[in-house]
C-alpha cells in the first residue's frame, strides 16, 4: 500500500512535468559547471518554471479541446491525471509561464525570448495542423528536445556571468548530445501505444534494446566532446570529466535495473547526478 502510495505521487509529479523542470535544472547546472562557474539561483528558476509551464500547456493542448489522440492512446494515464485532477491546468501553466518571464525582465532581451520561443516551439512541434508534426517524426523529435533545451541553458548561463563563446559551445554540445539521449530514453515508455499509433519513434524502428545502446552511446559522445574541449583549451579537465562520466553512468545504471518508468527516472536521476558531479 505504501509503495503504491510513492508510485502514485511519483507519477504525478510526472504528469504534472515536476520532474521535466529539475531535468532543465540540471542542464543549466551542466553548462555552468562545465565552464567552472556557478549558476545564479534566478537562472535555474527560470530554466524550471520555463520547462514545466511549456510542458503542461503543451499536454493540455494550448486552446480547450479534446486530448490530443496520440497521447490517449501512448500515455492514457497522464490525460486522465491532467483532465480529472487539474481541471485549471492551462492557467496554472500561464501562471508558471508568465513568472518565468518575468524573472527574466532584466536579463536581456535573450532571455526575455526563453518563455515566449519555448511556447512557439511547442505549438510548431506538436500542434501546428498539419499531417506531419516534428513530434511524430524519427530522430528529429529526440533533437529538437535536446536542442531547445540546450540552448535555452546556454542563454541562462551566458546572460548570468561573463563567459567565452568557445566555452559555451563546447559545453552546449556536450548537453546537446546528453539531453537528446535523454529524450529517446524518454520514449522507451511510450513503444507499445506508438507503434498502435504508427508513430516512428527510434525505440520502434529498431527496438528497445537497441536503443538503449544507441542512448547510452550518444551520452558517452557527449562526455567526449566535453573531454575534447578540455583539451583543446576552452574547458577546464577538473570540471568536466564528472560531468562526462555522470550521464552515462545514469543511463547505465536504468539500462541495468530498467524501471518501471523510465522517463521519470531519466528527469529525476540526471539532474541529481549532474549537481553531485559540478560538486565534485
Amino acid at each position: 500500500m505504501q509503495h503504491d502510495r510513492y508510485t502514485a505521487i511519483l507519477d504525478a509529479m510526472g504528469h504534472l512535468a515536476v520532474w521535466a523542470g529539475f531535468y532543465a535544472v540540471g542542464c543549466v547546472v551542466y553548462v555552468a559547471a562545465a565552464m567552472s562557474t556557478v549558476p545564479d539561483g534566478r537562472g535555474l528558476a527560470i530554466a524550471f518554471l520555463a520547462t514545466v509551464g511549456t510542458y503542461l500547456l503543451d499536454r493540455l493542448g494550448p486552446l480547450p479541446a479534446a486530448p490530443d489522440r496520440a497521447d490517449v492512446t501512448v500515455v492514457p494515464d497522464r490525460v486522465r491525471f491532467l483532465r480529472r485532477r487539474v481541471p485549471y491546468g492551462r492557467v496554472l501553466a500561464v501562471v508558471v509561464l508568465a513568472v518565468a518571464w518575468l524573472l527574466a525582465l532584466d536579463r536581456g532581451w535573450l532571455a526575455m525570448l526563453i518563455v515566449p520561443g519555448a511556447v512557439g516551439a511547442m505549438w510548431l512541434y506538436a500542434h501546428r495542423p498539419t499531417a506531419i508534426r516534428p513530434k511524430d517524426v524519427p530522430v528529429a523529435k529526440n533533437v529538437l528536445v535536446g536542442g531547445g533545451m540546450s540552448l535555452m541553458s546556454i542563454v541562462l548561463v551566458a546572460t548570468s556571468a561573463g563567459h567565452s563563446v568557445n566555452a559555451l559551445a563546447w559545453s552546449g554540445a556536450g548537453l546537446f548530445l546528453v539531453a537528446t539521449s535523454g529524450a529517446l530514453l524518454c520514449d522507451l515508455d511510450d513503444v507499445a501505444g506508438d507503434a498502435r499509433r504508427g508513430t516512428r519513434s527510434i525505440p520502434v524502428l529498431i527496438g528497445r534494446r537497441s536503443a538503449w545502446w544507441m542512448a547510452e552511446a550518444v551520452a558517452a559522445v557527449g562526455g567526449l566532446i566535453l573531454t575534447i574541449g578540455a583539451v583543446v583549451g576552452p574547458l577546464s579537465m577538473p570540471s568536466v570529466l564528472p560531468l562526462a562520466v555522470a550521464p552515462v553512468l545514469v543511463t547505465a545504471g536504468l539500462h541495468v535495473v530498467r524501471p518501471r518508468r523510465v522517463r521519470h527516472w531519466v528527469d529525476g536521476l540526471t539532474p541529481l547526478c549532474i549537481v553531485v558531479a559540478a560538486i565534485v
